[in-house]
């Protein structure tokens, strides 16, 4: 079950408590996939990072801890 994160859109960021992750919905054209690795790497020590992209004009980032 996913529940909106406040003062976001859900169709930007969601949490899901029962696996304890955040999944954030990022527009292709404003960052590249270089960035989204980058900004990625600053959470790997604390957080598993799965990158998707569900749709040609969107990036999906989960977060879930360690």
């Amino acid at each position: 079950m996913s529940e909106a994160v406040p003062s976001l859109p859900p169709e930007i960021a969601a949490i899901d408590l029962a696996d304890a992750s955040v999944a954030l919905s990022i527009d292709a054209s404003s960052y590249g996939l270089e960035a989204l690795y980058a900004a990625s790497y600053a959470f790997i020590d604390r957080a598993y990072v799965l990158l998707d992209r569900p749709s040609p004009e969107r990036y999906r980032v989960t977060l879930a801890p360690k």
